[in-house]
């Protein structure tokens, strides 16, 4: 994720801190300031369209902004011209698309959201972006939210902030836990069985290289095998080893792969 700023020295060795400047937006008609849609620059009526959140941060970006901090509540604020409010996630890739150094920082609350959920959400984010995204992190504070998520009444503060920590701790787990190397390397042998072991929870590195599948003990690997010789011309009877099974992962992964070769009259 982004990663902060920090002091610079400059040309006669002094310390000097950097300016940091941080727009703050929401994605909704009007936010803190909801007279100003009278003005007539204001532009915010437009924030159903994603050609006026691209040119703002094209606009930030170009005016060496460091980021961009979108508010967020799920339910209705206190102010009414901020109604709708709109999902902030989904602008974030297109305008990171746009942009060369802004940050967004994004609002997202723990207290109603399952962990995994937000955690495959900012991950997605976070590569879309190449890694120019912050997290606001709040536990929510109106009623409204508390109703929308079928409660009767906001959950109490200190409990809220007690879900926030395990909450953390969990996401910090499934970030740092769920990715391992041998996943990314899908060509070589080790990298194509540990694929292999995800998709079907089957270990095949303590089977012998040549050792033929079609007659193996497990039913699993019985069944997967049965499925890949009818899918794979020409492979009714040959044998399926792990040196074949990483032939095949390699170039055409779980599932039948349909190769087209289209040619045209002289």
């Amino acid at each position: 994720m982004a990663e902060p700023h920090h002091s610079s020295t400059g040309k006669n060795g002094n310390v000097t801190k950097e300016f940091i400047l941080n727009a703050f937006v929401m994605n909704t008609p009007g936010h803190l300031a909801p007279g100003l849609w009278k003005h007539p620059r204001n532009k915010t009526d437009r924030y159903k369209k994603l050609s006026f959140w691209t040119d703002l941060a094209q606009l930030l970006d170009k005016a060496n902004f460091h980021a961009m901090c979108i508010a967020d509540t799920l339910g209705p604020p206190r102010i009414r011209a901020s109604i709708p409010v709109n999902d902030l996630l989904y602008l974030v890739p297109a305008m990171a698309a746009v942009t060369k150094n802004l940050v967004f920082g994004v609002t997202a609350s723990p207290t109603y959201e399952k962990p995994y959920a937000l955690a495959r959400r900012l991950s997605t984010v976070d590569h879309l972006s190449e890694g120019r995204i912050a997290w606001n992190i709040v536990t929510s504070y109106l009623d409204s939210a508390a109703r929308n998520h079928g409660l009767k009444e906001q959950i109490p503060n200190g409990e809220r902030y007690a879900i926030a920590h395990e909450y953390m701790d969990v996401l910090y787990k499934l970030w740092g836990g769920s990715f391992r190397d041998e996943y990314l390397s899908h060509a070589d042998q080790a990298g194509a069985l540990a694929l292999f072991g995800g998709w079907t929870g089957v270990n095949l590195s303590g089977y012998n290289d040549d050792e033929d599948f079609r007659f193996s003990d497990s039913p699993r690997v019985q069944s997967i095998v049965r499925r890949w010789s009818v899918t794979v011309p020409g492979t009714d009877n040959l044998p399926w080893t792990n040196r074949r099974i990483v032939e095949y992962l390699s170039v055409g992964g779980l599932q039948a792969m349909l190769i087209l070769v289209l040619g045209r009259s002289i």
